[in-house]
């Protein structure tokens, strides 16, 4: 908890708070000489689901262009006056399959991770998909972790590490 005379390295305002003492997210409160590692972690999204749909989109696609599709598994369909047959509505859908695949990949991005470890295991703390908050963060830990070693007064440094995976 923050004592009444620590100075505050950085908040976010809200929920992120950082003393020379402690890491604050939400009501969650972290000792920073529990702490033996931090740093960034990147976390990348999940392609496969994604690539999956892709494949079953492309399969579908050469299955229409191809006419590989048997005629008459379902009843005539008409837009108007053209008629859709079973391979060009197999084409059709799988193209907006591909193309929905291929939007979504696109656009899913990388999110970025506070990770602290203590004697309960490694925590992501905070997660963002800025990555300029969480390198703010890990600076004001950069910064209380050095506050303690000039603290201590024993010539002693606290063993830490810092890492970026």
């Amino acid at each position: 908890m923050k004592r009444e005379d620590e100075k505050v390295l950085y908040t976010d305002g809200s929920e992120v708070t950082v003393t020379e003492s402690a890491l604050q997210v939400k009501k969650k409160w972290y000792d920073l000489r529990a702490v033996s590692k931090y740093g960034l972690i990147i976390l990348q999204p999940s392609r496969l689901p994604w690539l999956v749909i892709l494949a079953v989109g492309i399969a579908l696609l050469v299955l229409g262009i191809t006419k590989q599709v048997p005629a008459g598994w379902m009843e005539e369909t008409y837009w108007g006056d053209v008629r859709l047959t079973e391979n060009l509505l197999t084409a059709l859908s799988g193209s907006v399959i591909a193309l929905t695949s291929i939007g979504i990949m696109l656009t899913v991005t990388e999110r970025y991770a506070v990770s602290i470890t203590t004697e309960e295991g490694e925590q992501r703390v905070v997660v963002s998909r800025r990555k300029e908050y969480i390198a703010c963060i890990i600076r004001a830990l950069n910064n209380a972790f050095f506050a303690q070693i000039k603290s201590t007064g024993d010539g002693k440094p606290r063993p830490y590490s810092v890492s970026s995976r």
